[in-house]
């Protein structure tokens, strides 16, 4: 966000940052009301100066109880005070449900989804898994775009309407089109880029998905066609340094074993590589 004109009223929905919003709001009352200042806007919520001071430099978090004591004195509207409960949520919350639930719920502001197109985008994208794989599938030989095809071809159980959907994004945003010449749908290498907070707390959401897809695979996948691995090992820190650096080189083996010219390609596979701590701490 580039910094604004102190008199010109910063617009909620165009940030994705509670505190530097809080600044430059702060900053913008100052700039127009004369008897507005930080210390009596402190004095006022009954909120100490030194925290308020210390939130606005990030030393310290914005709790849930200040915000409602600072907030009906901010002067903003219902609307903008119920987007900045949900800004703090994703900016200061440990839990990544209550994280993705609060943009869920930013999305639905019609002025968020204008001023945020391309965030609004990638969380669209990454937290419905089958968005990714019908994309995919346009690489399958004989494929077609309709959704009773997808439907008796892709190996989870999708509504008709679900399909239809992701039809309408993946078209709507450019990530498929259909090729004249060769008188078939394809994929477009269509980079959706966004903000680093909503494109992590997204691809935390496909990944989620990922899992289950993978634990369900067990029950309703014949064994010769998928392939999970595991191994329970204790370890030192330095030890997940290698293990991580194996690992992502195993992924990128995995994806330039794949031909990208291949058009008889029959399938679509998720290929997931996991390591991840089932004790609580490890010691640096």
């Amino acid at each position: 966000m580039e910094k604004i004109n102190q008199k010109t009223k910063p617009e909620i929905y165009s940030y994705f940052d509670h505190i530097l919003f809080l600044k430059d709001w702060i900053h913008f009352l100052k700039a127009n009301d004369s008897n507005f200042s930080t210390r009596e806007l402190a004095k006022q919520s009954g909120v100490a100066i030194g925290y308020v001071s210390m939130v606005l430099s990030r030393k310290r978090s914005l709790t849930e109880k200040a915000e409602q004591k600072l907030l009906p004195h901010l002067k903003l509207s219902t609307q903008e005070i119920q987007f900045f409960s949900l800004l703090r949520i994703v900016g200061e919350s440990e839990d990544p449900k209550a994280r993705l639930d609060a943009i869920h719920k930013m999305s639905k502001f019609k002025k968020f989804k204008n001023n945020n197109e391309k965030e609004h985008a990638v969380y669209e994208y990454l937290t419905k898994w089958h968005y990714v794989c019908i994309r995919e599938m346009t690489f399958m030989k004989d494929f077609e775009l309709n959704a009773d095809w997808i439907q008796s071809n892709i190996n989870v159980k999708l509504s008709l309407k679900e399909i239809d959907d992701a039809i309408h994004f993946l078209k709507e945003r450019n990530l498929i089109e259909f090729d004249v010449k060769k008188n078939q749908w394809k994929s477009l290498d269509t980079h959706l880029d966004c903000r680093e907070g909503i494109f992590k707390i997204s691809l935390g959401q496909f990944h989620r998905q990922a899992f289950r897809l993978a634990a369900d695979s067990i029950e309703n996948t014949s064994r010769e066609k998928r392939l999970i691995l595991g191994h329970t090992v204790a370890l030192k820190a330095q030890d997940f340094d290698k293990i991580k650096d194996i690992l992502s080189k195993a992924m990128e083996d995995c994806k330039n074993a794949i031909d990208e010219k291949n058009n008889n390609k029959d399938a679509v596979y998720h290929v997931e590589i996991a390591a991840f701590p089932l004790t609580r701490k490890m010691r640096q």
